[in-house]
């Protein structure tokens, strides 16, 4: 279950500390309202989601959500559960609806259309994504260095060494080249957000 690239800033966010910090869950309440989230820093509001609890004997047992996606209404009741940490009180979790685990924090990233854990949906931080640029630029250039060339990328790709197969070589240096462009034009998108212009 996974959304092409997207990235956990890219996601509305949920997190179960954000409604307990607003003392949405304490036994016997019954809670409603709206989450919405804002651009920052203008403070628009990009998305908003209703809530709600479903109390039983006076506890919440899972939270309601109703939400657009796409301009069609959706609706998710996800389980809730707490614990007792060894330091006292109760600690509330979500129960993901795609592993069944216990999770601090749920994400609708773009595409998407339910609410679940960063894991289940295969999501990976902006920061990640970058040193995944570094690595690809990496493999290219010990793919040069592997064929006796120089590593740097601006260096005119090496020639095929003597006694390789022509096969070899082609499979090499387009390895090489997909990793350069991929690595050069995730590089160079990240350097144009750092400075506020649009990605190539």
């Amino acid at each position: 279950m996974q959304i092409g690239r997207s990235t956990v800033e890219q996601s509305l966010v949920l997190r179960i500390d954000t409604l307990r910090r607003d003392r949405l869950l304490r036994p016997g309440l019954a809670w409603q309202g709206t989450l919405v989230w804002r651009r920052v820093p203008s403070g628009e509001e990009t998305a908003s989601v209703a809530y709600r609890a479903y109390m039983l004997d006076g506890e919440a047992k899972r939270l309601e959500l109703r939400y657009a996606v796409n301009g069609e209404s959706r609706f998710q009741s996800i389980p809730l559960e707490w614990t007792r940490p060894g330091f006292g009180g109760r600690r509330w979790w979500f129960i993901c609806p795609v592993s069944g685990r216990r999770v601090s924090t749920l994400m609708l990233p773009p595409g998407g259309d339910l609410f679940a854990a960063r894991q289940a949906w295969g999501l990976a931080y902006q920061s990640q994504r970058e040193n995944a640029y570094d690595r690809a630029i990496s493999r290219a250039q010990k793919i040069r260095m592997q064929l006796g060339g120089d590593p740097s990328l601006a260096a005119p790709f090496p020639l095929r060494p003597k006694g390789m197969h022509r096969r070899t070589y082609r499979r090499l240096m387009s390895m090489a080249l997909a990793a350069e462009e991929w690595g050069m034009t995730g590089m160079m998108n990240w350097c144009q957000r750092r400075m506020g212009g649009h990605p190539l």
